[in-house]
């Protein structure tokens, strides 16, 4: 994702928690221009290759690297 794929390397990231009484579960994301990866509150993991799927629609959490997912997750909960 992004070149290397390196996940530490984001011209912006954000934590959101959304979804609060809207039908959508409670949720924390990072997004960055090349990806967006979000944990919900249930669990339930996505990451979306922002580039090659510019609107979302392949969640591909389950075929990348073990790594790179942990770092993702990783620095969403320091930005918590």
């Amino acid at each position: 994702f992004g070149g290397d794929g390196a996940p530490g390397k984001y011209r912006k990231a954000e934590g959101q928690e959304k979804g609060k009484g809207n039908g959508i579960p409670p949720f924390r994301a990072l997004r960055s221009t090349d990806l967006l990866y979000v944990e919900y509150a249930s669990g339930e993991r996505e990451l979306y290759d922002r580039r090659a799927d510019p609107y979302e629609t392949e969640n591909v959490v389950d075929r990348a690297d073990p790594a790179v997912v942990a770092a993702l997750s990783a620095r969403l909960a320091d930005l918590a």
